[in-house]
């Protein structure tokens, strides 16, 4: 399996999180119990995700010119991932997300896309693709962009993830480029129908998309991977760790981010996937987004301590 860097193309966002004991229904006010504002956006979390576990990462993407933009790149310097191809956009807003978060964990987002819908095909450059081995989208950037990224990608022998999250009607081109293919399940219910309940209803299923692999996020209960990159089609099932949710805003992220990360490095599928959904266990059990993701260092002692306490 080829190695190299993650090139991560999409959204960089300032979360406001105010945790809450309910979610508010329609037309109701609730009192926030806490306020957190720190670094978001889907994309941004990918990258830090994926570089704290030691992945070689760069990010495109774009930022307004105001303190809230030169706070997220400092944010992803900060956790290695490089930026020189961020680009700031003048007199414009950088992304925000405000975020509820309930005494379970639970989230409600609102997203205001910013300097993220400024994102353009003339922003990103030929050098950006340079020894990239896998190449990450989602969709909180226009779909003409993510398209071309895509094109770019495969013309230069990089892999194509698709995290087809938020999700939102967008280009089915997107699927026929993807090689690997990200959701929860609701995602895939959402577009590809009922969850199959049968190993061979799932490669029945994986052989009518045109991705290679197919990933299933399940919260509490994992992850599923159908791969049919290799000669004998396969399925992965990975159970997450138990642990008491804190805040889930960014598993999803986490786990998409490690991944990708994991696989651009080489990592076997298996292997790949088990790092993936024990990261973002443990991100469940702390507060915000970038803000929850462990160093390598801490998250190696957390698995530790994690087998320990099964033995």
């Amino acid at each position: 399996m080829t190695s190299g860097k993650l090139l991560v193309v999409g959204s960089l966002n300032q979360d406001t999180s105010l945790k809450v004991h309910v979610l508010p229904k329609p037309g109701e006010t609730v009192a926030a119990i806490d306020v957190l504002v720190s670094a978001g956006g889907k994309s941004a979390n990918q990258a830090v995700a994926a570089s704290r576990l030691g992945a070689e990462v760069s990010l495109i993407g774009a930022v307004g010119d105001d303190e809230a933009g030169t706070a997220l790149r400092r944010q992803l310097e900060a956790s290695g991932v490089d930026t020189s191809s961020v680009s700031t956009i003048v007199s414009t807003a950088t992304g925000t997300a405000l975020i509820t978060v309930d005494d379970q964990g639970e989230n409600t987002i609102v997203v205001a896309a910013g300097a993220n819908d400024h994102l353009t095909p003339e922003r990103i450059g030929d050098s950006d693709f340079g020894g990239a081995a896998i190449i990450s989208l989602c969709l909180e950037v226009p779909d003409h962009v993510l398209v071309y990224a895509a094109l770019r990608a495969k013309r230069q022998g990089a892999r194509v993830m698709l995290n087809a999250s938020p999700l939102r009607a967008f280009d089915c081109a997107l699927l026929e480029l993807a090689d690997i293919v990200v959701v929860n399940e609701h995602e895939y219910s959402a577009l590809f129908g009922e969850l199959p309940a049968e190993d061979d209803d799932w490669l029945t299923k994986l052989a009518e998309l045109a991705t290679q692999l197919l990933i299933v996020t399940l919260g509490k209960d994992g992850a599923i991977a159908v791969d049919r990159s290799t000669p004998t089609p396969t399925i992965h099932r990975q159970e997450s760790r138990h642990v008491e949710a804190v805040d889930t805003t960014g598993c999803g992220d986490a786990l998409a981010g490690v991944l990708a990360g994991e696989l651009s490095k080489g990592t076997p599928l298996p292997e790949a996937l088990e790092r993936a959904t024990a990261f973002a266990s443990l991100v469940a059990t702390r507060s915000g987004a970038q803000s929850s993701y462990p160093s390598r260092e801490a998250f190696a002692q957390w698995q530790a301590e994690q087998a320990y306490a099964y033995e």
